[in-house]
């Protein structure tokens, strides 16, 4: 819930309060009046919607079927099934891209090579599967929001043993194949790509993943400037820009069944008191006649509102965080403002989940924005003996204008470090702070640094 908004209990007991007052015979007819107005303005609002094309219902988000023989879900399925990993197996392969952990010692060495040999037959269906145009996990929409996305967990280890796969193929001095095993971990993005914002949070996820493990790479060894060139195309081929419209929009449609959902059971308030989380031993949502003319009022002029906080948060999903970043203020003002009855508890219970989306969106723009610079970085010292003094001199490399920071809109700060290089964006807290790191993703820069 965010910071400043009523809890969802106490709104519930707003609801229930107001709806016993409303309950008594002298106000039966006001109230009916104002639920059949609610509910044919929230009718006018649903048709306008889907006018549009958009989404209305989780169904209308299943992707289009693919054949078996080219859906490489199926093939990930496969490798879900062969990995061998653990807990301490993923807190190994983080702390190694990390650089908490060195291949100098041989200890380290062993284990990589030991995780690696277990995983080797789901390494090959990863690598397959990653090269596959088309991905369809075969969700059941039908479900709403009680679907699960059992695909997401596996994916993200699927990028972990990527990752130490390239840092031991760097390690032995395969430097180029190094990448080309990144580029393929770049590749799985696509199989988050499910119509939803914690689909997209995995994408984000799974670049953050593949970058580390890259910077770690770069960080000691030089590739041949052919193989920096040719995954820096690849990696500027990912179009985020797009990825929070689309999540938002499909959110709007699971939630939009979460309505009906409400409206359809044997206890809306109970359903909604239960939706905000659990409760207390001795909490109990009081109850309010199913079919009241109350509650009717209360869902429809709930998601009426909800409507139009989301038609506001998917219009702006596309600006960069620098200028979105005022929405969440402003949602959640609208919402802990509001001091008419009925209450608008959904609203409150499903809108903060989406204020820090455009932060995340950008973090990940930002993560690909540095590996794409960083290798042209790499590819210039391949083919120059040394690297630029400013960024402008990579411009004739790659074809196409550099990439920004989305955090500053100014391109990435780069100073020469040593034998290396800093290049760096602001991060979330828009400002410059000369390239450190900051104890929680909101605060200092985000940072990719090479030694030589």
């Amino acid at each position: 819930m965010a910071k400043g908004v009523p809890s969802s209990r106490g709104w519930a007991l707003l609801v229930v309060g107001a709806g016993v007052a409303l309950a008594a015979p002298s106000c039966v007819s006001p109230t009916a009046t104002r639920a059949r107005q609610a509910e044919q303005r929230l009718q006018k609002a649903i048709k306008q919607l889907a006018a549009t094309g958009a989404p209305i219902k989780a169904t209308q988000l299943a992707k289009p079927p693919v054949p078996d023989a080219e859906n490489a879900a199926l093939v990930y399925q496969k490798a879900f099934a062969a990995m061998r990993v653990t807990r301490d197996y993923r807190d190994f392969t983080t702390n190694l891209s990390r650089g908490k952990l060195s291949l100098a010692d041989p200890a380290v060495v062993a284990r990589a090579e030991r995780i690696l040999k277990q995983n080797a037959a789901a390494l090959q269906l990863i690598h397959r599967g990653a090269n596959m145009p088309r991905c369809d996990f075969r969700l059941d929409w039908s479900e709403g929001a009680a679907l699960t996305f059992p695909q997401f967990a596996p994916l993200r280890n699927c990028a972990r043993l990527l990752g130490l796969k390239a840092i031991m193929l760097a390690h032995r001095g395969r430097v180029d194949d190094a990448l080309a095993v990144c580029g393929d971990g770049f590749r799985v993005v696509k199989a988050g790509d499910e119509p939803i914002l914690i689909g997209a949070l995995v994408q984000y996820s799974i670049i953050a993943i593949t970058s580390r493990s890259l910077e770690q790479i770069l960080d000691g060894s030089q590739p041949s400037g052919s193989a920096c060139r040719r995954l820096g195309t690849s990696v500027a081929s990912i179009d985020l820009t797009r990825s929070l419209t689309v999540a938002l929009t499909a959110e709007r449609a699971m939630d939009m069944s979460l309505f009906d959902q409400a409206r359809a059971s044997r206890d809306p308030v109970k359903f909604v008191w239960e939706l905000s989380g659990p409760a207390g031993e001795n909490e109990r949502p009081p109850k309010v006649p199913r079919n009241s003319w109350f509650v009717r009022w209360w869902l429809a002029s709930d998601e009426l509102m909800y409507l139009e906080l989301m038609d506001r948060a998917i219009g702006d999903a596309s600006l960069p965080y620098r200028k979105a970043r005022h929405i969440e203020a402003e949602v959640e003002d609208r919402v802990r403002t509001h001091r008419g009855i009925p209450a608008p508890l959904m609203t409150a219970i499903l809108m903060p989940v989406y204020s820090r989306s455009h932060a995340a969106r950008d973090r990940a723009i930002a993560s690909l924005g540095l590996v794409e610079i960083a290798l042209l970085l790499k590819a210039y010292r391949a083919e120059h003996g040394g690297y630029p003094q400013s960024l402008q001199q990579l411009g004739g490399l790659n074809g196409r204008p550099l990439p920004t920071d989305p955090f500053s809109g100014k391109p990435f700060v780069y100073r020469r470090e040593g034998a290396g290089f800093l290049i760096y964006s602001w991060g979330p807290n828009l400002k410059d702070d000369g390239g450190k790191v900051g104890k929680t993703q909101d605060e200092g820069d985000i940072v990719m640094r090479c030694g030589r």
